[in-house]
């Protein structure tokens, strides 16, 4: 979980924001509201964080641009089956078609 979360991050003293959503911490890692979460959530109805179009968009919040809810929850969480919920995590594919492009799949069992 933690190597999932890293990936991308500059300052690795902190937690990148959707790790935080879905963690359920603040920036530092700090449980917020006396909560501590041992496995990722993964059941999420996606229409309760905003339009399928929000997950592509970043909106401007005190002088700079961050991400929706949906945005931070889609980086993380995948609908594989369409029905609207979240229901399994993106992975990298273990092998891919073209070496200059990395691709992420959503499994469903």
């Amino acid at each position: 979980m933690n190597q999932w979360f890293n990936v991308g991050t500059t300052n690795f003293n902190l937690v990148p924001p959707h790790a935080q959503m879905v963690k359920g911490v603040n920036g530092t890692g700090v449980n917020t509201p006396a909560r501590r979460i041992e496995a990722l959530p993964n059941f999420l109805q996606l229409g309760a964080f905003g339009d399928p179009s929000d997950e592509f968009k970043q909106v401007l919040s005190g002088g700079t641009y961050v991400p929706t809810s949906r945005n931070l929850i889609g980086r993380t969480l995948a609908d594989a089956d369409g029905d609207g919920w979240t229901d399994s995590f993106w992975f990298a594919a273990p092998s891919s078609s073209d070496r200059s492009t990395r691709q992420l799949v959503a499994v469903r069992i």
